[in-house]
């Protein structure tokens, strides 16, 4: 998590570790202490590392595909070139690399195995005191201090808003990433309404998140991981404008929510750059928690049938130790 970064001008604070830590792999891929490379995601990194390993003959598997599918589409010319087998977690990567003759499988999502509340809705609710018979939103700003920057105000007001109206509480899950004591104190700093009721807790989101009637989330994993839970969503989006319009140049889809991606609709709705502010938050949750996150819920229902079943990762491993096999390895 240490070189996670959101956007380009982000990733500059990064570079000394980034360089530290390609550095080290090269370094072992030339001294040939290794018979085989497996890569996971990370592609700014890692397709330079395939690239080196297949240039001293190492064979190269790599899970968890860049998106090439988003942006930067000429990649796959370099994977060809460098990776021996992809192992893919979304459907419709399988055929990019197939028309592109990259030997390919999809193994599945790894999230399937993994999004499982721990406890029930009402135990949670119990748990941390939460009300059972009122309105519960989640708040998801991210698992970056970036995002928290860019994020977190604006959800406190749009709670603020949603607390006035309605008497909606609240609950937000600080992930392992970040500082609990340094979210709580964010908290604290923005919030006006001191009578607001929420949770500020660590540990169990997908607990806190199951135990919501709506959430407002990040752009990122956790729009899926909402999705898998069944929970409506309103996506938010907001980075340095600069970065932004940068990315808007280099990104081929029509949606940031890989949701609506698999899906192949706008399901959830993106509130994304100016459009992420309080009142209109607050008016997208509102109109999910009016019966409008009943459509939602079916169509998430749907993308589970499209991933499949659970056990991608077993999945990927098999594959692993086949091509290794076939390889005397």
């Amino acid at each position: 998590h240490e070189l996670d970064v959101v956007g380009g001008l982000e990733a500059v604070s990064r570079l000394p570790r980034l360089y530290y830590a390609y550095t080290m792999l090269k370094d072992l891929i030339l001294s040939r202490k290794v018979d085989a490379l497996l890569l996971i995601d990370y592609p700014g990194m890692n397709l330079k590392l395939a690239q080196l390993a297949r240039s001293v003959g190492l064979p190269v598997v790599y899970y968890v595909s860049p998106q090439i599918w988003a942006w930067r589409p000429g990649r796959i010319k370099r994977i060809r070139r460098s990776v021996n087998l992809m192992l893919v977690i979304l459907p419709f990567e399988e055929e990019i690399y197939r028309r592109a003759h990259v030997p390919v499988a999809y193994v599945g999502h790894p999230l399937l195995d993994v999004v499982k509340p721990k406890m029930g809705r009402g135990d949670f609710r119990r748990l941390y005191g939460l009300p059972l018979d009122r309105e519960l939103v989640a708040l998801l700003p991210g698992s970056r201090k970036q995002e928290l920057d860019y994020l977190l105000e604006g959800m406190v007001r749009a709670a603020e808003i949603l607390a006035k109206v309605r008497g909606t509480a609240f609950v937000l899950p600080v992930a392992p990433t970040l500082s609990l004591e340094d979210v709580e104190a964010r908290w604290s700093r923005l919030v006006k309404d001191r009578d607001i009721n929420c949770v500020i807790m660590q540990g169990d989101t997908y607990s806190a998140v199951a135990a919501a009637d709506a959430a407002l989330v990040a752009s990122g994993t956790a729009t899926l991981e909402a999705a898998l839970l069944g929970i409506p969503q309103v996506l938010v989006y907001r980075v340095n404008p600069v970065t932004y319009a940068i990315g808007k140049r280099l990104v081929r889809v029509k949606w940031l929510s890989l949701v609506n991606i698999i899906l192949g609709a706008q399901v959830i709705p993106e509130l994304v750059q100016s459009k992420a502010k309080a009142p209109i938050m607050a008016r997208e949750i509102e109109t999910l928690l009016n019966g409008g996150g009943e459509e939602m819920g079916r169509e998430m229902a749907r993308l589970r049938d499209i991933l499949g079943p659970p056990g991608a990762s077993a999945r990927a491993a098999r594959r692993l130790a086949a091509f290794l096999e076939e390889r005397g390895l």
